[in-house]
Order: structure tokens, then sequence, then C-alpha cells
């Protein structure tokens, strides 16, 4: 069922905000995947980045937009023990096992909703670490 009709646009947008992928629309409407960006394009709806797309967890984009004692503490705890990969939005942090409520309380904080992944080493101290991405 080829269509270009306003009113599928409108609905091809519709499904777009609601979380639906260009590909499902796209077979929706008997269309190609980059028709519907198309016509996300021609309804003034913002195309989400490759990195948003295939996004499994939800966290919370504007955590640190506000400058707070809480913002900064968690903003500190990055900085000393964690990076950011640059390719992709990932935050990892490698801690202590006993500091685990941190990376608890940091979780909160951002409104992450994934798990957490551990990696077990010695360090220089002998005791075991905890990484978490």
């Amino acid at each position: 069922m080829k269509t270009d009709r306003k009113e599928d646009r409108q609905e091809a947008a519709r499904l777009y905000l609601a979380g639906e992928n260009t590909i499902i629309i796209a077979d929706h409407f008997g269309v190609h995947a980059e028709t519907i960006r198309c016509w996300l394009h021609q309804e003034s709806v913002k195309v989400r980045a490759r990195w948003e797309r295939s996004r499994k967890y939800s966290y919370r984009p504007d955590a640190f937009s506000i400058i707070d004692a809480e913002s900064a503490y968690y903003a500190g705890l990055m900085m000393a023990d964690g990076n950011i990969d640059g390719n992709r939005p990932l935050i990892q942090i490698e801690i202590s096992r006993e500091d685990e409520e941190l990376l608890v309380g940091l979780r909160g904080y951002i409104g992450y909703d994934g798990p957490f992944s551990y990696r077990q080493r010695k360090t220089k101290k002998g005791r075991p670490g905890i990484w978490c991405r």
C-alpha cells in the first residue's frame, strides 16, 4: 500500500513519537524506512540519533543540567572513578565492591533502569574491585 497522504505522515509521526522505530512503521505503510524518515522531516519530527534508536534502557538526559550538591557529587564520582565512552553514550565506573551503594545512588539519580555489568579483578591493594557499565 504505497501512500503519501498527509494523514499517513501524521500517523507515522504519532507512531514514531510513541517510540516505534522507522522499520516497523515502514512495514505498516508498505514503504521503505527512508521514506518514513522523510515523512518525519516533513512533519518537523526530530529523528532519533543512531545510539538513541538502539538504546535498551532509559535514563534522565537532563540529570546534570542543574548544578546542585547531588549533581556535583555524582559528577565528581564519575570524574574520579569513571569515564564516558566517546563513541557511544556509555558511562563506566570502577570502584571497590564495598562502595557499590554509590552506584546504586547514581543509578537512582540519573533514572537508569538497566542492569549493571560487573567485572572482578584484584586491585593493587589486593581487594576485589567492581566495574559497572
